[in-house]
């Protein structure tokens, strides 16, 4: 894993993810002093990773490595909750939510993705863990697509009215150019 602070290198962070997967599958017998260093790696993962969380690929590393080396509970579970919502975009968060133990926190955290407009990762979610009766999937979907409509209105409207000043300011220039 590449230090979160740096700029981005998605194609670096996909090759640790891979090997983070790899890893998980085969679930080693891990030594107390792999442990350990696997902790102090975890600790500055997380210390960088709280002035800047942009970067989910770095985040759902930090949760592999947790799931790992079983270092979860030396974490805050809320905490770890909020790491989750930040990685549930990738296909591995379905799976990391399972192991790291927090089924029984499926509805609030389903709640908290719909609440933050996370629509398509709460769909992943409902499906992976059978909710639909509850959260209905189109409904999800459907706020997902009325989301990205309204998203897209508006960047025609910003684009259209940077282009009317421009247009604006080009005829102010070509009168003032005028002899």
């Amino acid at each position: 894993m590449k230090d979160p602070m740096l700029p981005f290198c998605s194609q670096g962070d996909h090759s640790h993810i891979f090997l983070l997967e790899q890893l998980m599958r085969i679930s080693p017998v891990i030594k107390p002093h792999v442990r350990e260093e696997a902790m102090k790696f975890a600790l500055y993962l997380k210390a960088n990773m709280r002035a800047s969380t942009e970067n989910s690929l770095v985040v759902l590393g930090f949760l592999m490595i947790l799931s790992i080396y079983g270092l979860v509970s030396s974490f805050d579970e809320d905490e770890v909750l909020k790491f989750l919502q930040i990685a549930a975009r990738h296909k591995e968060a379905v799976e990391l939510f399972r192991i790291l133990g927090f089924v029984n926190k499926i509805y609030d955290f389903v709640e908290n993705l719909i609440k933050n407009q996370q629509y398509i990762e709460a769909v992943r979610f409902i499906c992976a863990f059978e909710l639909a009766e509850k959260y209905q999937p189109i409904h999800q979907l459907q706020a997902h697509v009325n989301k990205a409509k309204l998203n897209c209105e508006n960047n025609y409207k910003e684009n259209k009215s940077i282009e009317t000043k421009h247009g604006s300011n080009m005829l102010k220039l070509n009168f003032r150019l005028s002899p």
